[in-house]
């Protein structure tokens, strides 16, 4: 009876395994599209999109997606987008960022559009530079391709004699920041920060305060300015030995270097 006892013990635990490895292997190869919900979720190296389970890393451009992780090497998901694209990194730029004819290059925010995601994506322009109508709410378009832009509100600063800076600019944390590629640059309005004069920033994850632009400056570092203007060749808004260079849509203070460019 021990005998007869164990026995059934062996057969029950060897069918278990063979079940076990039977159902594991029925997993690995048909876990893909399987029905997924808030209760059911996905094995690990799957996640869930429109109540299936998806593969990690194997959704392909323009794909529906909810997570970066969905898509193939090279894709992201960006928030609120819903669909696997580029990713790049020359935000808001060069015409070179992105391949397609009628995309550029977007930084990539959280859900609330206020923390930056650290990349960004191949995005398609916006319909109203696509058209040439105007954009709403006293924007403009700002363009980084032919026909492929988006509308940003356009800020406009000065510089009294006293060298107080001011803008056009009516909400509260915001400031001035050039986007766009160099000969379609424009002044528009963006978030500030608290980086004072001389201090490494990044516009996207560490702006500068307000009445100053990050811009590059020595190597790849990102070094806030002041804006500045010029009065008749006086320069208005900068120190004592600074230089009032001008950029594209700007003008900035920078101290001159040793060997007579500034930084």
């Amino acid at each position: 009876m021990k005998y007869l006892n164990g026995l059934s013990l062996t057969l029950t635990f060897t069918i278990f395994l063979v079940a076990c490895s039977a159902n594991d292997a029925w997993d690995s190869s048909q876990l893909n599209n399987t029905q997924c919900t808030k209760e059911k979720t996905c094995f690990e190296g799957y996640s869930c999109v429109v109540n299936s389970c998806i593969a990690d890393y194997s959704l392909t451009y323009k794909s529906t997606c909810l997570d970066s992780k969905q898509c193939k090497a090279g894709l992201v998901c960006p928030p609120r987008a819903f669909n696997c694209r580029v990713e790049c990194k020359n935000y808001y730029n060069s015409d070179s960022a992105c391949s397609e004819s009628t995309e550029y290059c977007a930084p990539i925010y959280d859900s609330d559009g206020t923390k930056f995601m650290g990349t960004g994506a191949c995005v398609e322009g916006e319909d109203e530079c696509k058209k040439g109508s105007s954009c709403k709410n006293n924007s403009e378009c700002v363009y980084f391709k032919t026909g492929v832009g988006k509308c940003f509100k356009k800020c406009d600063y000065n510089i009294s004699n006293s060298g107080e800076y001011s803008d056009n600019l009516e909400t509260q944390g915001k400031t001035c920041h050039p986007v766009g590629s160099t000969k379609n640059q424009a002044l528009v309005e963006w978030q500030s920060g608290n980086r004072m004069d001389g201090e490494q920033c990044d516009p996207y994850s560490n702006p500068c305060a307000k009445g100053l632009v990050c811009i590059i400056g020595t190597g790849s570092d990102k070094v806030c300015h002041k804006l500045c203007t010029m009065n008749n060749g006086t320069p208005l808004g900068c120190a004592a030995g600074e230089q009032c260079i001008e950029a594209p849509k700007y003008y900035f203070c920078s101290v001159p270097s040793s060997d007579g460019s500034s930084e």
